[in-house]
Parts: C-alpha cells; sequence; structure tokens
C-alpha cells in the first residue's frame, strides 16, 4: 500500500499546534474518528459502582491496582520492561472495571510492551485505552500512534494524531508538542476507508466476583490493521476475557488470528456505510481479584495449610481477600 503524500503536512501541523485553543471539535476527516465512540453509541462497559459492590471494596481494589502500578513503575525504570508488563498485568487483575486506573494501567503497560518489543501487543493495550478513556487524552493517542507506526502502519498512526488534534482542548503545551511532533513525520491525509470498522459487539457482562450470562451490546469503531491477533486481544482487554478462552463469532464464524481481519472487513464491505458489524463474544469475564501475588501472606497460608502456593493464592482469591475466609475453606476448594 502506498502511503499518501506528506508535502505540507509539516505546516498544516504546526500551525494546529499554536492553534490549539482554537482547533474545532469536528474531526478533519470521518475517518479519523476511529478509536472515539460515537456521541450517540459511546462505550459504555460495565462499571464497578457502590451498585455492583461496596465503597470499601473499590478501595482496596484501588489500593492493589496502584500497588502493582508503582512496582511496575520501578520495573520500567531500571530497564525491566518484562517485570513491569507482568505488575501492570496485575494491577490491572484487581482495578475497577471501566475505572481510570484501568485506562492508566493499559497506557502503562502498552509502554512497556513497546519497549520489550512487543508491539502487536503495545498496540492491542494502547486501543483498548482509547476506546475506554476520553477522546481528549493526547498521551493516549501518542502511545496508540507510536505503536502503531512500530509494526509500520503509519497511515493509521497518522489518523489517530489527526483526530487527537481535533480534540485538544485542555492539553498541556509539553504534550502537544510531542504530539505534533511525531505527526509531522507520518504520512497525511485523507486516510484509507480500510483502516477503521464500525464494531456492534455482544459480550457478557463482567460482575465483580460473579460473572454472569447477561449479555450487553457495545457500538464503536476500532482499527482493522495489523493482524486478526492485535484485533482479537483488543476486544479481550476491553471485555475482560482471557485471550485463550475468547471466542468471536462474526456471521457465524469463528474469528482467528489469521482470518479475523478478512472476515471483518468482508462484513463491513457488504453493509451500508455506518452500519456497524456484528460481534458475539463468548467466554467467561475474568473476575476481579484482591490477591497480590508478591503478599507474604500467601507463603504463611500455604505453609500453615500444607498446600501449594498456587492454592493458597486460589483460596485467597476465592475469599476475596480475607485471610482468615482463607484458612476456613474446605480442602476440597484447593482442587477446584
Amino acid at each position: 500500500r502506498r502511503a499518501p503524500s506528506i508535502v505540507g503536512a509539516s505546516d498544516a501541523l504546526g500551525s494546529m499546534c499554536s492553534r490549539a485553543s482554537s482547533v474545532g471539535t469536528a474531526p478533519s476527516d470521518r475517518h479519523a474518528a476511529a478509536l472515539v465512540p460515537s456521541s450517540r453509541t459511546p462505550v459504555q462497559l460495565p462499571v464497578e459502582t457502590e451498585e455492583s459492590c461496596s465503597d470499601e471494596l473499590i478501595a482496596a481494589q484501588l489500593r492493589l491496582a496502584e500497588r502493582n502500578k508503582a512496582r511496575g513503575n520501578a520495573c520500567f525504570a531500571a530497564g525491566d520492561f518484562a517485570g513491569a508488563a507482568r505488575c501492570f498485568t496485575a494491577g490491572l487483575r484487581s482495578a475497577p472495571r471501566g475505572s481510570s486506573m484501568e485506562c492508566a494501567l493499559l497506557n502503562n503497560r502498552s509502554t512497556a510492551f513497546l519497549s520489550w518489543g512487543q508491539c502487536a501487543l503495545s498496540v492491542a493495550d494502547a486501543q483498548a485505552a482509547a476506546l475506554l478513556g476520553p477522546p481528549t487524552d493526547l498521551k493516549t493517542s501518542y502511545r496508540l500512534a507510536k505503536a502503531l507506526d512500530s509494526i509500520g502502519e503509519r497511515e493509521a498512526a497518522a489518523m489517530v494524531c489527526a483526530k487527537a488534534l481535533d480534540h485538544c482542548q485542555g492539553a498541556s503545551e509539553k504534550q502537544l508538542e510531542q504530539l505534533c511532533e511525531f505527526a509531522r513525520s507520518l504520512p497525511h491525509g485523507p486516510y484509507a476507508d480500510t483502516l477503521t470498522v464500525t464494531v456492534s459487539v455482544r459480550a457478557p457482562r463482567s460482575g465483580m466476583h460473579s460473572p454472569t450470562s447477561r449479555q450487553a451490546v457495545h457500538v464503536f469503531q476500532m482499527l482493522v490493521v495489523g493482524d486478526g491477533g492485535t484485533f482479537l486481544q483488543t476486544l479481550s482487554n476491553i471485555f475482560h476475557v482471557a485471550r485463550a478462552e475468547l471466542k468471536c463469532i462474526c456471521a457465524g464464524k469463528i474469528l482467528r488470528d489469521n482470518s479475523a481481519l478478512g472476515i471483518v472487513r468482508s462484513e463491513a464491505a457488504k453493509l451500508p456505510h455506518g452500519k456497524p458489524v456484528a460481534l458475539h463474544i463468548m467466554g467467561k469475564p475474568a473476575a476481579v481479584t484482591l490477591v497480590d501475588p508478591q503478599d507474604p501472606l500467601i507463603d504463611r497460608i500455604a505453609e500453615q495449610l500444607g498446600v501449594r502456593r498456587a492454592d493458597a493464592i486460589r483460596r485467597l482469591d476465592k475469599a476475596q481477600g480475607d485471610v482468615v475466609d482463607a484458612m476456613l475453606l474446605p480442602d476440597s476448594d484447593d482442587d477446584s
């Protein structure tokens, strides 16, 4: 695929940056709306509020997520990018669904993956963060654009930058300068119709600790670049279904790494412009956990009960972090 000419892009983007306060909210190109939910069909994933769990439990989740985030940042600063990704993943397992903490951890893990050389995973995390977070977050857009550029999707990266610059009110001068500098190195629009697809996703709702089979429908735009694995990993990140257990069906076909993008694009081409492609996600959503894998209590429980460390973690998870309840669970729970 031939990249559009970048002649004039530098002047145009420079003008945008210098006039940040006067940039309009309407996108300069209708295809630049990717990754930002429509105002009529926002991505409203189940968020854990007072209706689904207590304030105390939410606070405990946030404390554990923050602890793992701090560990991840320390690993990243030390150059241990794999360790950072593991810590951010642990934080995502406890962060309340749909919270700003979840977006922050996805963003941080995307950066860790990119520095580690796991570029496709970086794209999936960054796109999930962009879909879940506000369109005015330039930092998320910048990270997504960098991740896309790392897999050779420069046109998609440029599109993300263009959309971000259309929503830059209130952004800091440093963030604007960073995004503009990177955007000047990318192709200039208009952008291809095939970069994004509007999807309507029917997925299980993810409850706190007891996921149910209730279904919810979400409509948003997704990038269809890279490979099918990146597309499916993004859905896994958004809907909290483990990648190994995720089953996504489109037009009666199960989407797989080597076929997902082809099937989705084919279905989109058959539909009137703007009508979403229907996706149905199957798979048990992962429950939020309050267990910190590095908690020394795990070793004490394992020693006192004479069980494996993994069994002690399962006990704590089932007991929602309560040590006494974990100790009192019947032995049969270790094999469940």
